[in-house]
Formats: structure tokens, C-alpha cells, sequence
């Protein structure tokens, strides 16, 4: 009897299940060999065999879907009943469907498809750029196309990116590779874009890639392509970041006591502190410790300058975007804020960008115009400098005295600065003023045959201001001094060219690019300097009023004609 109970699950489980069999074909009905079926929402499944049939084996029983694909094929499915200890057949035709690569690509002068492409491109979507939460949209590209290098140029908010493409090339001549933008050749780099307007960026990596932009794009191409308007109803797209940043690992520094105690022991070995009897006392502490030190010692201060010239970093990002339109008339408008405060006291960077983008079809004609306008001001502080202060400077120092003023001298150790006088007394700022806009027309002459002209003018003027106080190393007390670099420049790009992309039967293809092309570019730059400035407060704005004046100027033009 216990041997008949024992057997009865076993019998009830194997009634429990079924199998399916059956065939998967193509269109015209041929059997498709290695194609894979599944029962949906289990992880039974088979592949068919070389007479397309296929059988999975312990099928529940009770109604399913089955799914079956295969490459270059649509997913076919089939329902089918299963019965217990049965077997269930379930036929499944595929219809052929078309591989879907990669789309369009940008390779200078308009776009091929990928799988045309014979140059070394690579490609990054605007989603995978987004992901990233940076105020440069280069750095979101970092690590993610094979044989570029991006390298931020220091620690510092709005820092410039060093991009290098396949290396560096040459050991006197600029690397850098050219930034195009909506087809346009930029001065400046991305960091005058918001990541939330671009559509993607193409790299062009080898010279058959680049050999359309002629010694231009000797060190690669970077082409930045921004997002236009799509047909429908009107779309609100707003995107808010918000994030902090603090420093993870200190150095381990020594406290007002450990320090005390070092330069007791460092006298002592060379026989200056004599205390009979006693390791420490006032005679061989007024020997190894200044007057300062010795009140400071006594008075219970114990300072961590790391403590003084850090702080908690604060990263906000807010762009607001409207697109939408029809099927002939399509528009996008955006605005940006960026917010950056270093974990450095001095270090900031902030960014106000704006773009518009119109886009209406005639027929054969279509016509686009864009802009985009960008404002930056980045306060690099004193740099890598203001570390040397901090961890140098004795724990016996104070940072303020009793007033609340800062004390320039810590100690009486002439060579080592108060870290906050430093950062308070440096300020270097770099304002950049940035408007780009592009007009292109584009005329379908024939099928395969399109006439494109496009127009790009470029204004950037750039202002760099330094100012160094009184209370800093480099015066020590003097006068201030200060100085104002502008730069300002003009460029254009007027594009005109014939593209010409037919098949001819089914065994041909034929493409081409005619193209005549005028670039021009005016920069001017003026500097001045003064020292022995009267206020601390004027930074360089009133140069006038110091003397030793220093006046330099320069202007450089430049024509292309291709």
C-alpha cells in the first residue's frame, strides 16, 4: 500500500504534461534550419532541425504561445493547446524582414549609411551623453569610442578637456582635433554646448574619414550634430540634476601636539634641547618653537588647514526644452542654467546657454536655421598652489586672530602664507561670451541629386582677468596687481556642394560630393597689466590707477578657399 501512495505523484505529474511538434518555414514555405522556438513565458524551447521541424518535450498542460525567430525574419507565434500525456502540433510561418543597421552616420559634407562607410567612424547617442551628469559634454564621452583620449586638464569646475584622437601626432604642432557643429568649424570646444541639445557626435578617426577638411582634420573630426524639432503635438522637456562632491581621502597630517612633539624630538637629536631630567620644558621649547607657536601651543590651537580651504562641492544643472510643429514646420527653443562650486575655495564655474531650430519644407526644398548662444564664468582660484600652503603650514597657526581678521604670517616662519589669504587674494576669472548660428538649404534637383548651401557665422569674445592682492605670497604685503586679456573673434564657413547618391539597377551605386567652400576668420587681442594697484577691491578694473603698465596687442586673419 505505501509502495502504491509513494507511486501515485509521480504517475499524476507525468499526465500533467504534454509535448509540442512542428515546423517552421520562410515565405515561400522552404524549412527554415536552426530557428528558435519558445513556449512564452517559460524557458522551455527548441531549435529546428535541418527539415525545419522542432518538438519541446514536458509542456504543461493548458493553452500557450509559441514563439519562433530566425535572422532576417520577423518573430512569427502560433497558439496551441496542450493535453496531458498528448501531443500538441503548432506550425509557424516567418515572413523576411530587412536587417536594420545602424542609420545614418555624419561624415563631413552629409551623411551615408554605416554600412557604406569605409573611413573609421564611431558614433555616441545623445541618451548615452545625458547619462553622464558633467558640465562639459566631453566628459561624457570619456571611455566610450576606441582611440580617443579624453583628459581633463585639472581638478578644477569648467576645466578645459585635452582630446586626443589616435594619439598625439606631432611633437611642435598643435593636436587638437577640429570641433564642426551642424557643419560649421568652431574656435571654441564643447563646453559651449549643453549636453540636452546633442543629437549625437561623431568621431572621424583616420584620414579617409577626415581628408574632407583637409589639413583641418590632420588630428581627427569631432562633428556635433544638435537636435531639431519633430512633427506632433508641442513637447515640454525639462531636465534637472543636482548633486555634491567632496573630497574622499585626506592627507594624514599631524595635530598641534604630534607637531610640537616632532620638532622637540628633531632638536634633541642634534643636542639643542636640554631639558636635565625632564623631556620637555620652556628653555628647549623657546629653542624648537617660535613665540608664536609657544602661545598658540598654550592657548589650545590645533589647526587643520585642509579644513580651512575645503568645503562641500555643489553641481546643478537645469535645461528646459519646447519642440514640436508639422510635418512641413518644426521648431525647438531651449534654455540652460549650470551651477558648479568646487570642493577648493575660489573654484566656481557657471554656464547660460539658449538655442533655437527651425526647420520648414517646401516640396523639393527644405530650409533650416539655427543659434545658440552660451555665457560662461569660471573662477579657477589659485590652483594646485593653495595645497602647497595647506599642508605645509604648521598646526600651530591661526587662521584669524581675535578680531576676526585674517592673519597673513601663522607663524613666524616667513615662507609659509595663511591657505585662506591665498585663496581670498588670487582671483583669476575667465568670462567667455559664445553665439553660433547656421543657415542651410537644402534642394532635391533629382532623385538622388541634392544642391546644399549652407552659411555658418561664429562670435566668441573671451575676457581673462587676474588679480593678486596684497595679503599673498607673491606680494607679501605690496600693492596689488592685476591684469585683462580680451580676445575676440569672427569666423564664417559659406558651403556650397552637389551630392549625388543613385542606384542604377540592382548591381550599382553610385555616390559623389562636388563641393566649393570660403572660410574666413578675424581675431584681435589686447592685454594690459599694472601693478602697485591703490584698492583691493578694483580687481582689474581700473588698471589706469596703478603704474608699470604693460600694453600688447595682435590680429590675426586667416582666409580657406576649397
Amino acid at each position: 500500500v505505501a509502495a502504491g501512495l509513494l507511486g501515485a505523484p509521480a504517475v499524476a505529474a507525468a499526465q500533467a504534461t504534454g509535448q509540442i511538434t512542428g515546423t517552421v518555414t520562410g515565405d515561400a514555405g522552404q524549412p527554415l534550419a536552426g530557428a528558435s522556438v519558445l513556449v512564452a513565458g517559460t524557458t522551455r524551447g527548441a531549435q529546428t532541425g535541418a527539415d525545419g521541424r522542432f518538438t519541446i518535450p514536458a509542456v504543461p498542460a493548458g493553452s500557450h504561445t509559441i514563439r519562433a525567430s530566425f535572422a532576417g525574419h520577423a518573430e512569427g507565434t502560433a497558439p496551441v493547446t496542450v493535453a496531458a500525456g498528448q501531443t500538441a502540433t503548432a506550425n509557424i510561418r516567418l515572413t523576411s524582414q530587412a536587417v536594420q543597421l545602424e542609420g545614418l552616420v555624419a561624415v563631413g559634407y552629409g551623411t551615408q549609411q554605416r554600412r557604406d562607410v569605409t573611413g573609421a567612424v564611431a558614433s555616441v547617442r545623445g541618451e548615452d551623453i545625458t547619462q553622464v551628469v558633467a558640465a562639459n559634454p566631453a566628459d561624457a564621452i570619456k571611455g566610450r569610442i576606441p582611440g580617443v583620449d579624453v583628459v581633463t586638464s585639472s581638478f578644477e569646475p569648467g576645466a578645459a578637456t585635452q582630446i586626443r584622437v589616435r594619439g598625439t601626432r606631432s611633437i611642435s604642432a598643435g593636436n587638437n582635433p577640429l570641433f564642426v557643429v551642424d557643419g560649421v568649424p568652431i574656435s571654441g570646444d564643447l563646453r559651449d554646448f549643453d549636453a540636452n541639445s546633442i543629437e549625437s557626435i561623431e568621431v572621424l578617426k583616420d584620414a579617409s574619414a577626415a581628408a574632407v577638411y583637409g589639413s583641418r582634420g590632420a588630428n581627427g573630426v569631432i562633428l556635433v550634430t544638435t537636435k531639431r524639432g519633430r512633427a506632433g503635438g508641442t513637447q515640454f522637456d525639462l531636465s534637472s540634476s543636482y548633486g555634491t562632491s567632496r573630497i574622499l581621502n585626506r592627507v594624514d597630517m599631524m595635530n598641534a601636539q604630534e607637531f610640537a612633539d616632532c620638532r622637540r624630538e628633531a632638536y634633541r637629536a642634534v643636542g639643542q634641547y636640554n631639558c636635565p631630567g625632564r623631556s620637555v620644558c620652556e628653555a628647549g621649547d623657546a629653542v624648537a618653537l617660535d613665540p608664536t607657536m609657544r602661545a598658540n601651543l598654550a592657548a589650545g590651537v590645533d589647526t587643520d588647514w585642509q579644513d580651512q580651504i575645503l568645503r562641500t562641492g555643489v553641481l546643478q544643472n537645469h535645461q528646459l526644452a519646447v519642440s514640436g510643429g508639422s510635418a512641413e514646420t518644426r521648431f525647438r527653443v531651449s534654455a540652460g542654467f549650470l551651477d558648479q562650486t568646487g570642493i577648493t575655495l575660489g573654484q566656481a564655474y557657471e554656464a547660460k546657454n539658449g538655442s533655437v531650430s527651425l526647420t520648414h519644407d517646401f516640396g523639393r526644398l527644405g530650409v533650416q536655421a539655427t543659434a545658440h548662444a552660451s555665457q560662461t564664468l569660471r573662477e579657477a582660484g589659485r590652483g594646485a598652489g593653495l595645497w602647497d600652503e595647506a599642508l605645509f603650514n604648521s598646526p600651530l597657526g591661526r587662521v584669524r586672530d581675535e578680531q576676526g581678521n585674517l592673519v597673513f604670517l601663522p607663524t613666524e616662519d616667513a615662507l609659509r602664507v595663511n591657505p585662506v589669504s591665498e585663496a581670498i587674494g588670487n582671483v583669476p576669472e575667465l568670462e567667455r561670451t559664445n553665439v553660433l548660428g547656421t543657415l542651410s538649404a537644402r534642394l532635391e534637383v533629382a532623385d538622388g541629386v541634392q544642391l546644399v548651401s549652407n552659411f555658418g557665422p561664429e562670435y566668441s569674445q573671451v575676457s581673462d582677468g587676474f588679480f593678486v592682492g596684497s595679503l599673498t605670497r607673491a606680494n607679501r604685503g605690496g600693492q596689488p596687481n592685476a591684469g585683462l586679456d580680451n580676445t575676440r573673434r569672427f569666423n564664417y564657413t559659406l558651403s556650397n556642394y552637389l551630392q549625388l547618391d543613385r542606384d542604377f539597377g540592382d548591381a550599382h551605386r553610385v555616390q559623389g560630393t562636388l563641393l566649393y567652400e570660403v572660410a574666413g576668420s578675424r581675431m584681435d587681442f589686447d592685454s594690459a597689466t599694472a601693478s602697485n594697484l591703490p584698492y583691493e577691491h578694483q580687481l582689474w578694473y581700473n588698471l589706469g590707477s596703478g603704474q608699470r603698465y604693460a600694453v600688447g596687442t595682435r590680429l590675426e586673419e586667416t582666409t580657406l578657399q576649397s
